[in-house]
């Protein structure tokens, strides 16, 4: 398959190529949208425009993450930021978060008292980014701060090693055995240009980059 012919998002894990196609019915895996947790944002400060939620990929069609302790792994990224490049890494809440509410409903059980909940979010943490700061009218006038929401299933998961999935990238990065590799092309039903019409034209694809290590996930893009 060619980069042209990538119609859907694609992803590399494993030694198995998946191929993802727009779901009929709920999924738990999906392009666009708002993230189905909360996050905050920590690190690197940017600012005024959001980071936009690109995608939610669940282990059901990203089969092998769970082997390394995921459940499912997900994706932002600067649409509002002429020419972002950014890392960052996603952080569940920490357990002593939850052994807080424990301790908490265990009081409340015995005193009849109310109590309120610790912040149960999930951090998205900047480690670099470049620019910083937004533009106005990037990647065009009107874009949204959400991007429209498509369910995602899996169409194919294909056995082939990293360089194979490599010809799938528009400009041939290299695509690592032990990392996962998603592409977002061109999406030509989203209701929206994702990029820009001039960007559609060229083919420009969203590349993420992402290591799965001590509990969390570090994302180049």
């Amino acid at each position: 398959m060619l980069p042209e012919e990538l119609h859907y998002p694609a992803a590399y894990f494993d030694g198995h190529a998946c191929l993802y196609e727009r779901a009929t019915t709920f999924s738990s895996s999906y392009f666009g949208g708002a993230p189905h947790f909360p996050y905050k944002f920590t690190g690197r400060s940017f600012g005024p425009r959001p980071l936009h939620h690109v995608m939610k990929l669940h282990s059901g069609i990203l089969p092998g993450i769970e082997k390394k302790g995921f459940s499912e792994l997900t994706f932002f990224y600067g649409i509002h930021y002429d020419g972002c490049v950014m890392k960052y890494e996603i952080l569940p809440p920490p357990e002593s978060t939850f052994l807080e509410i424990e301790d908490s409903l265990s009081v409340a059980s015995e005193t009849g008292s109310k109590i309120g909940f610790p912040d149960l979010s999930s951090e998205c943490h900047v480690l670099e980014m470049e620019p910083v700061q937004s533009s106005g009218n990037w990647p065009y006038p009107g874009y949204p701060d959400l991007l429209p929401y498509v369910p995602l299933k899996l169409a194919d998961r294909i056995p082939c090693c990293p360089e194979e999935f490599q010809g799938l990238i528009l400009h041939g990065d290299e695509v690592k055995p032990e990392e996962v590799t998603v592409v977002i092309p061109p999406m030509y039903d989203l209701g929206i240009s994702l990029f820009g019409h001039s960007a559609d034209a060229e083919g420009l694809q969203l590349v993420f980059r992402c290591s799965l290590e001590n509990k969390k996930h570090t994302i180049r893009v």
